[in-house]
């Protein structure tokens, strides 16, 4: 699976913008990584699915990108989209 994201990678900075790929390689990477964790659990990797792009933007994904040093925003990142993901019933599928 991480050879085609790579290999699509390659392709879209060809067709693409920087902002653009970016965006799509961090949506693929954490579509893959939260479903993964989901392991057998249907709802839990639909709701991945659904919600992946919102999470991203409240993540701030965009200020990580710009800045992949800082500690701070790569923390905030990390912990806003890891409980972003929530069942029907508001509860975080992943603990922060």
């Amino acid at each position: 699976m991480k050879i085609i994201i790579v290999i699509v990678l390659i392709a879209s900075f060809f067709l693409f913008g920087k902002k653009e790929v970016h965006e799509w390689t961090l949506r693929a990477m954490a579509t893959s990584d939260f479903t993964e964790r989901c392991g057998q659990e249907t709802k839990c990797i639909k709701a991945v699915e659904e919600q992946v792009e919102d999470c991203l933007k409240k993540a701030k994904w965009q200020e990580l990108m710009d800045d992949t040093e800082d500690e701070a925003v790569k923390k905030y990142f990390a912990k806003t989209l890891t409980a972003c993901f929530v069942n029907e019933a508001g509860k975080p599928y992943f603990a922060s």
